[in-house]
Parts: C-alpha cells; sequence; structure tokens
C-alpha cells in the first residue's frame, strides 16, 4: 500500500506547475551559479605572471584597506551592504554621514580638511585623457602622468587606537550603514588583498588535489550555491501538495479510507522529498563524471562519490527541513502560512549566514562555504557540520511525525485547523 501511494504522489507532482517552477529555478541556479564555479583548477608554474590574490591575514593591512574603503564610500555616500544577503547601495542621510565622518576622525586621527586634500590629490590624478595625460575639469592638459607622479591615498589607522578598539569603531560603523556592510565579520576581513606567491599557489593546489581528491574541494562549493535555493523552494512544493485535497473537495474521502494516516502522511512527504532530491542527485553525477573523465585524463586520483556524499549529507537535510514545515504547517492551519515562516527562517539564516561565507559552519540552517579549497576550516569545524546537519533531518521527521498525529485527530474529528476554528468564532461573533 505505501508503494502505492508514493509513486502515485510522485505521478501527482509530475502533474504540478509548483513543481516544475521549482525545477526551473534549480536549473537556473545550476546553470547561471554553480557551473561557473566548476572551472578546473591548473597547476601553477614556476615564473607565471600572475598567481591571484589571497585574503591578508595581517591586522595593519586589515585596518588600512578598511579605511581606504571607507573613505571611497564616504565621498561617494555609497555604501555597499547585504542586509539579508543581498547586495543594497545604502546612501545615508546627513546625520548619518556627519557620524561616519566622527569615526573617520577618531581612525586617522586627522581633521576634515586633510582628509579632503588627500583625497582631491588621490582622484585628480585619474582625470586623464585617452594619451595618459592629466587633466583639469575643462579639459585642459596639465601634465604627464609617470609612474613618479601617482599619488597613493596614504591614509592609516592611528597606533593609539588598538585593534579591539578598531573593531568596536567597526561595529558602530555597521549599525549606522544598516548592518551586512563592508566593516562587519568576513566581509571586515576579506578587504585586505595581497598577492598571491607561487609557493601559495602551490601549497593550495596541492591541497586541493591531495586533501580533497579534488572533488571535496567543487563539492562544497556546489552545495553552498544549490542550498540557499533548497532552504526555500520546497516548501512551495509542500504547501501545494497539502493543499490539494482541500482544493479538490475531496479530503473527506481521504479522511474516511482504510488507509493509515503514518502511510498518507509519509507516503506524500517522501514523494515530495524523493522528487525534489533527484534532479539534484543528477547534476551532482553529471559533474562528478566530468571530473572522471578530467582526472583520467591528468593521471589526479579524484574522489568519485564526493558530490552524491555532499549533496545527501549538507543538501538533503535543507529539503527535509523546508518540505516538513510545509506539511507541518499547512495541516494546522490549511492555509499557505507555512510560505511565510520559512521564508522568514530563511530569510535570517541567509542574512546570518554571511560572515560564515567562507567556512566555519554554526547551528544555522544555511551551511556555506562559498571558498574553492578552505580544507583546514573544513576540517576544523566538521564536528559543527555533523551536529547541525544531524539535527535538523531530527527535527525534520520530528515535525513529520507530530504531522502523522494530527492528521489522525483530524480525521477522528478531534482536531479542526487553526483557521477553522478562528472562522467558527467569527461567525459565532456575528451571531
Amino acid at each position: 500500500m505505501f508503494l502505492q501511494l508514493f509513486l502515485k504522489e510522485c505521478k501527482y507532482l509530475l502533474h504540478s506547475l509548483t513543481f516544475y517552477l521549482y525545477l526551473a529555478c534549480v536549473i537556473f541556479m545550476y546553470v547561471s551559479q554553480v557551473l561557473p564555479e566548476m572551472k578546473i583548477i591548473e597547476e601553477p608554474k614556476v615564473g607565471q605572471e600572475d598567481y591571484g590574490m589571497k585574503y591578508s591575514k595581517d591586522q595593519n593591512d586589515i585596518r588600512k584597506a578598511a579605511v581606504e574603503t571607507l573613505i571611497r564610500e564616504y565621498t561617494a555616500n555609497s555604501y555597499t551592504a547585504y542586509p539579508f544577503g543581498f547586495y543594497k547601495r545604502v546612501i545615508l542621510n546627513e546625520m548619518k554621514q556627519n557620524q561616519v565622518q566622527d569615526i573617520l576622525l577618531k581612525l586617522t586621527g586627522l581633521r576634515i580638511e586633510e582628509i579632503n586634500e588627500k583625497i582631491e590629490a588621490y582622484i585628480s590624478q585619474f582625470n586623464q585623457n585617452e594619451e595618459g595625460y592629466s587633466i583639469d575639469e575643462e579639459g585642459n592638459i596639465i601634465s604627464p602622468v609617470t609612474e613618479e607622479d601617482t599619488v597613493e591615498l596614504d591614509i592609516q589607522v592611528v597606533d593609539t587606537i588598538t585593534y579591539e578598539n578598531f573593531l568596536e569603531l567597526m561595529e558602530d560603523l555597521n549599525n549606522i550603514i544598516g548592518g551586512g556592510s563592508n566593516y562587519t565579520g568576513v566581509f571586515l576581513s576579506n578587504l585586505a588583498m595581497e598577492p598571491r606567491t607561487y609557493e601559495d599557489a602551490r601549497n593550495e593546489y596541492h591541497e586541493i588535489i591531495e586533501k580533497d581528491k579534488m572533488t571535496g574541494a567543487y563539492a562544497r562549493v556546489f552545495c553552498d550555491y544549490i542550498g540557499i535555493f533548497l532552504a526555500i523552494l520546497p516548501v512551495f512544493v509542500a504547501v501545494t501538495m497539502g493543499l490539494r485535497d482541500k482544493k479538490s473537495k475531496c479530503k473527506e474521502l481521504v479522511y474516511v479510507s482504510n488507509t493509515s494516516s503514518k502511510v498518507i502522511v509519509l507516503s506524500r512527504y517522501l514523494a515530495m522529498v524523493v522528487m525534489m532530491f533527484l534532479p539534484i542527485l543528477i547534476f551532482a553525477l553529471e559533474i562528478t563524471f566530468e571530473f572522471i573523465m578530467f582526472g583520467r585524463d591528468r593521471g589526479i586520483a579524484i574522489d568519485s562519490f564526493a558530490f552524491v556524499k555532499y549533496s545527501t549529507t549538507w543538501l538533503l537535510p535543507n529539503i527535509l527541513v523546508a518540505t516538513s514545515v510545509g506539511i507541518f504547517c499547512t495541516e494546522i492551519f490549511e492555509s499557505a502560512v507555512a510560505i511565510a515562516v520559512q521564508g522568514l527562517w530563511w530569510i535570517i539564516s541567509l542574512f546570518h549566514g554571511m560572515q560564515y561565507i567562507n567556512g566555519g559552519y554554526s547551528n544555522l540552517l544555511l551551511i556555506r562555504h562559498n571558498e574553492l579549497g578552505n580544507y583546514d576550516v573544513y576540517q576544523k569545524y566538521l564536528n559543527t557540520l555533523i551536529v547541525n546537519r544531524v539535527g535538523y533531518t531530527a527535527l525534520a521527521l520530528a515535525l513529520v511525525g507530530v504531522t502523522v498525529i494530527i492528521y489522525e485527530e483530524k480525521r477522528k474529528g478531534k482536531f479542526h485547523a487553526v483557521r477553522t476554528i478562528l472562522s467558527n468564532r467569527k461567525s459565532k461573533c456575528k451571531a
């Protein structure tokens, strides 16, 4: 009976517009975001012109980069922020701009006039014509610009401000901007960049090849991008399927059937989970095949199961949770309130998860690892990752278990949806 109902629910999904919208979103994310990140890393060569850039961990570099970024944003009154994980351009009013100016003066120990002079000198060198000559506001040539003429924006944090004081001022600055700015968490630490050396590039390459067996590093990036959408999209499918019986007015027929509530709820839940996870597995296998071919041609040993393992342990819990929230809330409220509940949870998780974007993980629903490699961070916080995924899987199963109980009580007439209770109360009040 269970298998028959499971297959029947799978067929229902294949006739659901919401399910195809889910597929479209996942495919779009895969093609536009994931595939461009799957470019296979090349082994660095000695004497290469450029080995790329890396984040500097030097506190002086971070402070200098933060001040330079702040000056650019303050001058243009245009601040970059990611308040909910998405880009936002923030323009401050006069009062807040003055507050930013006060922080800038504290950081540099300069007067605003001195800062403005340095900014003007720095900007003027970029007013050049096509031949590389410096020009004035009217377009007149002033003098040739050479390397000796280059003016650096040499404004740094004063020595009297400790790094702890600096971080406190950065937090104040972040609050003024509205959160998620360049001056908090991982965004702040990522401001300072420095060139990679051959040794840096070589070590990174061998870490990806030897420790991660190549596919491990790319599988984490794959899960990072896909996981964002899998924490929200399944709830739409779950709500649609949950409201199906009510819309088709066959709820009462289902209630009086001989099939147990456990079989009905679990078969529907499992069908949604399997059908929504299936395209993820197809993507994982497709990428794995490409890496297998690459490894065979180059004589590199890869982990052929990495994408499947990461997808199952990392991404499947997202689907389990979002789907369980969908069926649980829909059964209680008999409305689409689950979308609002999961949406709010998703936004909060996405916002706070930005500080763990390069790894580190947390107790949030969304697990982020948006940097290729970073194997040491992955290993360091592996236990946190395991507890997180097991915990959310347990939560999803618990919600499904409670949904079975509620469904059974409704079939017995002992439980009514919150929406129905509220409607009855309104009717009595009117009477």
